[in-house]
């Protein structure tokens, strides 16, 4: 122990020795007593010196005592704020939540009453009658715009009305006598317009195309009566068939007739044949007009008046302009042929493609309307076209095959 305690002093010399200040006095020759009671006086002073400091500063470490205290309790209610307004966040951020589950779910409900109110609002719509819908379809004349477009609403009514779900509801049940008294009314306007229409058709001389070019305006009608009343349909049908039947049968025969009158009767006969045989002529003449060479000469009164019987002239016009306007009849009977004023005669060749591409055009502009207009296709469409024109076909099939026999005959 007391050679540690020596070490000990030993050491603490050594550092004490190291200290400017007493390296400083020793190097000086100071006394150390002397300078030992110097230093302590001085450190008295200080003391008291810091000692008056602090008594001085007295009031002032006060008031920042007190500041201290001021602050710590500003600090303390500070967090007792936040404190509160933390919870109070808390409390708030539960409250969005709830929130925004409220507005989910009214959000769910605002768009099934949405999808309920247009539900209900088209039901309400389909099943309710305005009266601007009944006035116009009562009073409104039928060739008007605002009628078709009053009847494609009451079509679609009449759709929704036979649907079973409608009939089932209480408010179908009362709307669906209203429908049925409203529609046999307009059912009643459009058979007697319809039918007024094909009576123009039989009118003398009228322009049928005129009465189809209406009916084309109005196929809306046809359609109508079609899904509401089929027996009208059926009736203006069978109306329209009879009559253009006629009409078409009664035109072509007249203008087939009309047109043969035209036809240049030196046609060939056996005189004008190579290889025809007379009666009158004895054996020898008659092998004689069987050879190629020895045919006998046609008579004087044939020769004359048959001149161009074998003559091409511009019959290959017949051919290069087949979509040339059609003969008429009355127009064509009078002109100036080869220089002489008269009545005009046509080939055979002309009259036969006039007939026929009148007949052509006439047929492929009518089966058109009947597509259109009776809203039919493919083989009801060809049905339907048969009952028309049919008949026209039958007479002019019996025209050629008579001029077919007729020529042969003469020939022969």
């Amino acid at each position: 122990m007391e050679d540690k305690s020596d070490t000990q002093i030993k050491m603490d010399l050594k550092d004490s020795l190291k200290d400017s200040i007493i390296k400083e006095a020793l190097n000086s020759g100071v006394d150390l007593r002397q300078y030992s009671q110097q230093v302590e006086q001085q450190l008295q002073e200080v003391e008291l010196v810091s000692v008056q400091d602090y008594v001085n500063q007295g009031t002032s470490l006060a008031q920042l005592h007190s500041q201290f205290t001021h602050c710590d309790a500003a600090l303390e209610r500070m967090e007792n704020l936040l404190s509160t307004f933390r919870s109070q966040l808390g409390g708030l951020s539960s409250d969005i939540l709830q929130l925004q589950h409220q507005s989910a779910q009214l959000g769910l409900r605002l768009s099934n009453r949405q999808a309920a109110r247009s539900l209900a609002g088209q039901m309400i719509d389909d099943l309710v009658i305005p009266e601007a819908l009944i006035r116009h379809l009562l009073e409104t004349p039928v060739t008007e715009p605002v009628f078709s477009e009053q009847l494609i609403i009451l079509q679609a009514k009449l759709a929704l009305s036979g649907d079973h779900h409608q009939r089932c509801s209480r408010a179908a049940q009362d709307v669906v006598p209203v429908l049925g008294a409203l529609r046999i009314k307009v059912v009643e306007r459009l058979r007697h317009f319809l039918l007024l229409k094909l009576q123009q058709l039989r009118r003398p001389l009228a322009n049928y195309q005129l009465p189809q070019n209406s009916l084309l305006k109005h196929k809306s009608f046809y359609h109508f009566l079609i899904t509401q009343e089929p027996e009208i349909a059926y009736e203006v049908r069978q109306d329209y068939v009879q009559t253009m039947s006629k009409l078409y049968f009664s035109y072509f025969k007249s203008y087939s007739t009309r047109l043969l009158k035209l036809v240049d009767t030196n046609s060939v006969n056996k005189d004008d044949v190579l290889g025809s045989e007379d009666a009158s002529l004895g054996a020898a003449a008659a092998a004689a007009a069987r050879s190629l060479f020895g045919r006998a000469a046609p008579s004087a009164r044939n020769s004359s008046s048959k001149s161009t019987v074998f003559t091409l002239g511009t019959r290959i016009e017949v051919v290069t302009n087949l979509e040339a306007p059609v003969l008429v009849p009355h127009a064509a009977a009078t002109g100036t042929s080869a220089g002489h004023k008269g009545e005009t005669k046509y080939s055979y060749e002309i009259v036969f493609r006039s007939q026929h591409y009148a007949l052509a055009d006439n047929a492929c502009r009518e089966y058109l309307f009947l597509c259109e207009f009776f809203h039919v296709e493919r083989a009801p469409a060809m049905e339907l076209f048969q009952e028309v024109m049919g008949k026209t076909c039958t007479i002019y099939m019996v025209s050629k095959k008579h001029c077919l026999t007729m020529t042969v005959t003469n020939v022969i």
